[in-house]
């Protein structure tokens, strides 16, 4: 096999790697705050519980840290708080 094709190789290697352990923290993330929500707010109605799962890593991230203020789900969601 040339060189190339195996540089090609596993370059897509790499990258399937990285885009794996991205889409696992953001499902970890995911999960971890459905748990805080759930223990702090009670059950999650099917719009917040989409809204988790369409969300992306960097909203999940601001959403994991806005938890721990927040004194209602609306809270949890608004934007800059």
């Amino acid at each position: 096999m040339s060189g190339a094709i195996e540089r090609a190789r596993n370059e897509g290697r790499q990258e399937g790697l990285r885009e794996g352990r991205q889409e696992g923290w953001r499902e970890g993330a995911r999960i971890a705050l459905e748990r805080q929500l759930q223990r702090r707010f009670g059950l999650l109605s099917p719009r917040v519980a989409e809204r988790l799962r369409r969300a992306s890593a960097d909203d999940l991230a601001t959403w994991v840290d806005q938890v721990l203020d927040a004194d209602s789900l609306d809270e949890v969601f608004r934007p800059n708080r």
